[in-house]
């Protein structure tokens, strides 16, 4: 019995929760920003981030990519996001050999809040 009401809490719980972050981000990874554009269509919103202004936690997963690199706060990140149907999507890149190359990419629900 006990199995079955912590099987059936798990499931409430995915349930209620938001979709889990779409796999598909991750073959946006190493993609040149024509690749990505390619891939995913013009962006409805395009920022340059610097300087360390990167907001809430949603660019989080790049500011430690920054730290893991030894490159500093001030380096200068490109942030592509995307809206579709009931989710959003952005991508981050830096520039590497001249070309901006795609190195965080995530989506989450629409309802969700940064």
């Amino acid at each position: 019995m006990r199995d079955v009401l912590l099987a059936l809490i798990v499931v409430v719980m995915m349930g209620c929760g938001r979709a889990a972050p779409d796999p598909r981000m991750r073959e946006l990874l190493g993609k040149t920003e024509p690749q990505l554009i390619e891939r995913m269509g013009p962006p409805d919103f395009k920022n340059t981030l610097a300087g360390g202004k990167w907001g809430d936690e949603m660019r989080g997963g790049v500011r430690e990519l920054l730290q893991k690199r030894g490159l500093p706060d001030t380096t200068e990140v490109l942030e592509y996001q995307w809206r579709s149907g009931e989710y959003n999507y952005a991508a981050w890149m830096l520039r590497e050999n001249g070309e901006w190359v795609t190195v965080d990419a995530v989506s989450w629900h629409k309802s969700e809040q940064f």
